[in-house]
């Protein structure tokens, strides 16, 4: 009887110690950085600027203004344009009801001098930089007065209702993350679990990035995986550390 008692109490030793190893397998904890869908505003044309509308911090929708470039240059580049259509436009009136070489001439003139026109037109109207999208402002890096390049970046633009954490899961634990697989994500500062979602997982594995944060010891070959936040986001910020557990 003794022997059955001692082994019964061995069983239960066994059956206890897998489980605790079993969730502690099951429970790997990533550490990444909450991210969010950052977009440059960039200039389209050089210029200096005569006014900027916005600061950091200043919620925009897509299509408002951000900054006012001097077109000075551009409005005269299409007066003389727009002469020279004229111009191209009494050409082809005199010859087109003939034919030949002289016509043909009139005709490439006169569309060469309408596309002209209109990238004048198109320079002036880019002097005027808008939003590209509904976000928050999180960097204005010229001022009034200072001088922008043909794609220079002006300000830059973010959707801090889209966040997301990018962590790296090591090739021999990916058969435990499937997409759309709800997992917990953990800030310092905030009482209990968030919420998230799987919404990506690289098909191509890498090397771990030198910039990978992780709790485990780094793996030769990882997968980029992003765990999209599903609540709290007013709470939360890009730049933030969060441990994501899978």
């Amino acid at each position: 009887m003794k022997r059955f008692y001692l082994g019964l109490l061995l069983i239960f030793s066994v059956l206890i110690f897998s489980a605790c190893s079993g969730e502690k397998q099951s429970n790997r904890i990533y550490t990444g950085t909450i991210e969010a869908t950052e977009v440059n505003i960039q200039s389209e044309i050089a210029g200096r600027i005569t006014d900027v509308y916005v600061k950091e911090g200043d919620e925009v929708k897509k299509g408002e203004k951000i900054a006012q470039l001097d077109v000075k240059q551009y409005q005269e580049q299409a007066k003389a344009a727009k002469a020279a259509l004229d111009i191209a436009q009494l050409k082809y009136d005199r010859v087109k009801n003939t034919n030949g070489a002289e016509l043909d001439a009139a005709k490439l003139n006169l569309e060469q001098a309408q596309a002209a026109y209109s990238l004048a037109n198109l320079a002036v109207e880019k002097g005027i930089i808008t939003a590209p999208m509904d976000g928050t402002i999180t960097g204005v890096y010229l001022n009034r007065g200072e001088v922008v390049a043909s794609g220079g970046i002006v300000a830059q633009l973010s959707d801090l209702g889209d966040l997301w954490v990018k962590i790296y899961v090591p090739e021999k634990e990916l058969y435990k993350v499937s997409l759309n697989e709800k997992v917990y994500v953990k800030v310092d500062f905030l009482k209990g679990y968030v919420t998230g979602k799987v919404i990506f997982i690289s098909p191509e594995g890498e090397f771990t990035p030198k910039n990978a944060v992780t709790r485990s010891s780094k793996e030769d070959v990882v997968h980029e995986v992003k765990v999209q936040i599903m609540d709290h986001i007013k709470d939360l910020k890009p730049g933030m550390l969060a441990d994501v557990r899978i």
